[in-house]
């Protein structure tokens, strides 16, 4: 992590930056496509997979725990 200059603002954007072009839609083979459709598509995947591994390592803590509490219990 590097700091920024005393003065400089924090994010700065170069001076040959390109343009940027917004595509509102696209035509495919299935019919017209919107960018708001894949961008929820992405957005939603994106939410699926974080909850999913959120799960996914709140079960295995508790399987793990659940498991080392039983092995305590036999060893002692």
């Amino acid at each position: 992590m590097a700091w920024s200059k005393k003065g400089s603002p924090v994010v700065t954007v170069p001076k040959t930056r390109a343009a940027t072009t917004t595509i509102l839609g696209a035509i495919s083979a299935e019919g017209v496509i919107k960018s708001y459709d894949v961008a929820y598509d992405v957005a939603y995947d994106v939410a699926y997979d974080i909850a999913y591994d959120v799960a996914y390592d709140i079960a295995y803590d508790v399987a793990y725990d659940i498991a080392y509490d039983i092995d305590y219990d036999i060893a002692y």
